[in-house]
């Protein structure tokens, strides 16, 4: 076979064009699809960045919910024994005043018998004489 080395370059160049035109896109900076994956990334990052934050935030929180939660149990423990002091202490102020009343009565009621027998002596006394 003989061809005519013009032929065969003639040939070649249209798949020398492509590989120049390749090689100057590849030279000319990243391709559309390597941008778009590179911001892609850094969203990514920054998503997960993110993520890791507003877990850590929600860790933090629920260590407080625990906490508090801890509190209200104790208080509720001091609550109820608050609440059975004070059960405790309206019985016994109750009982006091009852006793006060029926103190009270007993007095007024010897006040009366006293005034009774003050008059009942002055009523004797005016006989006398």
């Amino acid at each position: 076979m003989n061809t005519h080395p013009g032929r065969r370059v003639l040939r070649l160049l249209p798949i020398l064009g492509a590989l120049a035109l390749t090689a100057l896109l590849a030279a000319c900076g990243p391709s559309e699809e390597e941008l778009r994956l590179a911001a892609l990334q850094q969203d990514l990052t920054l998503a997960n960045g993110t993520i890791d934050s507003l877990n850590f935030t929600i860790e933090s929180t629920n260590l407080l919910i625990d906490e508090m939660r801890d509190r209200v149990d104790s208080l509720t423990v001091v609550d109820t024994k608050l609440l059975e002091s004070v059960q405790r202490l309206n019985k016994e102020v109750r009982h006091w005043r009852e006793l006060a009343g029926e103190h009270q009565r007993k007095n007024e009621q010897l006040s009366r018998q006293i005034e009774s027998l003050k008059r009942d002596k002055q009523t004797d006394q005016r006989q006398i004489s």
